[in-house]
């Protein structure tokens, strides 16, 4: 029996060199929905290395909390995705792009179908 794509589900993430610290950052992200996948796949044949990442940041990126900008400010969410992306590093943009894509993989279940 074919099943239906899996929902897009919201998480949060903390960067791997922020897990130890008493104020974290907190990273809201998404899941891929199914065009947004293909999408990527799509890149990724093409061998567009960084742009991959950017994809999935530019559309699995929520919002954040407790994010510091050079002078230990709050940096607020824009409404502008490419703003927000250029706050980040490449290493954290690299990090939470493959936490998209971790979320948004087929599990071994879903690839039977």
């Amino acid at each position: 029996m074919a099943k239906s794509a899996p929902r897009i589900t919201s998480f949060d993430h903390v960067l791997a060199g922020d897990k130890d610290s008493d104020n974290k950052t907190k990273f809201h992200l998404r899941s891929l929905s199914t065009t947004q996948k293909m999408e990527i796949t799509d890149t990724i044949n093409a061998g567009a290395g960084s742009a991959v990442y950017w994809k999935l940041v530019r559309y699995g990126l929520l919002g954040w909390e407790n994010f510091l900008d050079e002078n230990d400010k709050q940096t607020a969410f824009s409404e502008s995705m490419s703003e927000n992306i250029e706050r980040l590093t490449p290493a954290q943009i690299i990090e939470i792009g493959l936490e998209i894509l971790k979320a948004s993989s087929l599990t071994d279940e879903e690839r039977k179908n």
